[in-house]
């Protein structure tokens, strides 16, 4: 096994995941800062989310969200207003054993990536979402 320095060294930065009530009401917004739509909308049945992927010459990519009809999966986070809820990163492994990180779920498939996918909550409260490389 990795050591936790190891792990955390290797992590590739991917996306930022803002949860919404609606992406149709939002885009536009983000699209004034100078985002434009990388990805066409997509469904993932497994997590219960809508979403898609914006990017921008900066470089940064952010991932809107929305529930899927049935769906209450995003609905504490846009109670609370914390509208930036996730940092997620490409990684070599899912299972991170650290003091600093509680898993949230076991790995589970994502239908958008076609690999498995595990969140992690921080000491600080921060949401990690890990993508199979």
């Amino acid at each position: 096994m990795n050591t936790q320095e190891d792990i955390f060294k290797n992590l590739e930065f991917h996306h930022i995941g803002i949860a919404t009530k609606s992406i149709s009401d939002e885009i536009m917004l983000y699209k004034m800062l100078g985002y434009k739509e990388e990805t066409d909308f997509f469904n993932d049945y497994e997590q219960g989310i809508r979403g898609i992927f914006l990017n921008s010459d900066s470089g940064v990519r952010i991932e809107l969200l929305e529930n899927l009809p049935n769906s209450n999966i995003l609905d504490e986070h846009i109670k609370k207003n914390n509208k930036n809820y996730h940092l997620a990163f490409l990684s070599e492994t899912l299972i991170i054993k650290s003091r600093n990180l509680k898993m949230l779920k076991e790995p589970k498939y994502s239908s958008y990536f076609k690999k498995k996918v595990c969140f992690y909550i921080m000491k600080n409260m921060a949401i990690i979402e890990l993508i199979e490389k």
